[in-house]
């Protein structure tokens, strides 16, 4: 996969696209790493890199965006009954931008910056965020009762669902609260984890 940096929001001819060096990879991999061990450390789970082992379930980075409509593309998307799921790093790439208020500066030409590194921590930090609210649909499906039903409009939360909420890639929501399971979101991930049924 290609990990690149353009700024999100294009006027005229468009801004160069630049390649992550080797260290931002790692970085972006790392942050997205501890972003969802951070989601899952209060329930009974394993998180695996490539090669490492056998998942039960899994999450595939690609570096293509998705649209399934005019101006709809998700971060992330898990089909049903499925225990797999895609998060779109172009997509992460440039909410990131629009979480941190850079999205209208271009940083291309400054990628020794506070503000280039700081995107590049967003970036891993919305791509573990999005895969563990990827992976809570592929326990949950899309329970209604469990609150997985992507309800747009909480924010701070990762069973949101709003890729463009910015506590995706800041970690912090209102108040300035960690991101967190919704309560009857988090019940029900761990229920079903540990005794493999949904309980209210």
């Amino acid at each position: 996969m290609d990990y690149f940096y353009q700024m999100a929001q294009q006027s005229g001819s468009g801004t160069p696209q630049v390649e992550r060096n080797e260290f931002q990879v790692v970085q972006i991999r790392s942050a997205a790493d501890a972003a969802l061990k951070f989601a899952f450390r209060a329930i009974p789970v394993r998180i695996l890199g490539i090669n490492e082992s056998q998942p039960t379930n899994m999450v595939e980075v690609s570096g293509r965006e998705y649209c399934d409509g005019p101006g709809s593309c998700p971060c992330g998307l898990t089909a049903p009954n499925r225990k797999a799921s895609t998060v779109w790093y172009g997509c992460n790439e440039s909410n990131a931008q629009w979480a941190l208020n850079l999205q209208g500066t271009d940083l291309s030409a400054a990628t020794a910056s506070k503000s280039f590194s700081d995107v590049v921590q967003a970036t891993g930090r919305g791509i573990g965020n999005t895969a563990a609210h990827e992976i809570a649909h592929q326990f949950l499906e899309n329970s209604f009762s469990c609150a997985m039903n992507d309800d747009l409009s909480k924010t701070g939360v990762y069973d949101g669902g709003n890729a463009k909420d910015p506590s995706m890639y800041t970690g912090l929501g209102p108040g300035r609260q960690p991101l967190h399971w919704s309560t009857n979101t988090g019940l029900c991930l761990f229920n079903k984890i540990l005794w493999n049924t949904v309980r209210q």
